[in-house]
C-alpha cells in the first residue's frame, strides 16, 4: 500500500511538473518587459482580478495590471483595451473597477471595452476570438500570461503578452501556488478544445 502511494504521489507530481514545463515553455519569446520591445498588436486584453484585497487595500496586482495597460496606450503599442473578468461573490465588478481605474487614468472612454463573462483566464481568451479577435497583447503578471499565452496560441491565436510588475507580499506565494495547479488545468482544458 504503501508502496503504491509513493508511486501515484511521483506520478502526480511528474505531471504538474510537465504540465508547468510545457505551459511555460510555449511561450518562449513571447512575453515583453519592456515596453520600447514589444510590437504594435490592436488589442490589448486586460486579464481580470479583483481591485481590493480582503482588508479592503488596493490589490497591487490589479494596480499594476492597470498601469501596464496605461503604459501600453500611452506607448501607442496597442489602440484599444478588452477589460476581462467577473463578477464577485461578494459583488466586486472586476471590468467595472478596471474601466473606472483607467478613466480616471485619461484613457478615452471609446478605447475600452468590457467582458464581464471572463469568469476564468479561459473564457477572457475564448470570448475574445469569437469576437473576431486573431492578434492582441495580453496584459497581466508574466507566470499568469505563460498560460494565457499557451491557452491562446491552442485556440490559434497570434498574442504577445506584457508582463505587468509581479508582487511580492504576504499573498504572493499562494498565488504562484495558484498559477501551479492553474497550470495543469490549462492542459486539461485543452484537450477537449475545438477550435473553428
Amino acid at each position: 500500500m504503501l508502496v503504491f502511494l509513493i508511486i501515484l504521489i511521483l506520478l502526480l507530481a511528474g505531471i504538474v511538473a510537465f504540465c508547468n514545463f510545457y505551459v511555460s515553455n510555449s511561450s518562449k519569446g513571447k512575453i515583453f518587459n519592456q515596453v520600447e520591445e514589444i510590437p504594435f498588436y490592436n488589442v490589448g486584453l486586460v486579464l481580470g482580478t479583483p481591485s481590493k484585497r480582503e482588508n479592503g487595500e488596493p490589490n497591487p496586482y490589479f494596480v499594476n495590471r492597470m498601469d501596464a495597460a496605461v503604459q501600453l496606450l500611452k506607448q501607442k503599442k496597442i489602440s484599444r483595451l478588452i477589460l476581462s473578468g467577473g463578477v464577485t461573490i461578494t459583488g466586486e465588478n472586476e471590468p467595472r473597477d478596471m474601466h473606472r481605474y483607467l478613466t480616471e487614468k485619461g484613457v478615452v472612454e471609446d478605447l475600452i471595452e468590457e467582458d464581464c463573462s471572463g469568469w476564468r483566464t479561459f473564457e477572457s481568451i475564448k470570448n475574445a476570438r469569437d469576437e473576431g479577435v486573431t492578434r492582441m497583447t495580453i496584459i497581466t503578471q508574466r507566470d499568469h500570461a505563460e498560460r494565457a499565452l499557451f491557452l491562446a496560441q491552442r485556440m490559434r491565436m497570434d498574442c504577445v503578452a506584457f508582463a505587468a510588475h509581479d508582487v511580492h507580499n504576504d499573498k504572493s506565494f499562494k498565488v504562484k501556488v495558484r498559477e501551479v495547479i492553474a497550470k495543469v488545468k490549462a492542459c486539461i482544458d485543452v484537450i477537449g478544445l475545438k477550435v473553428d
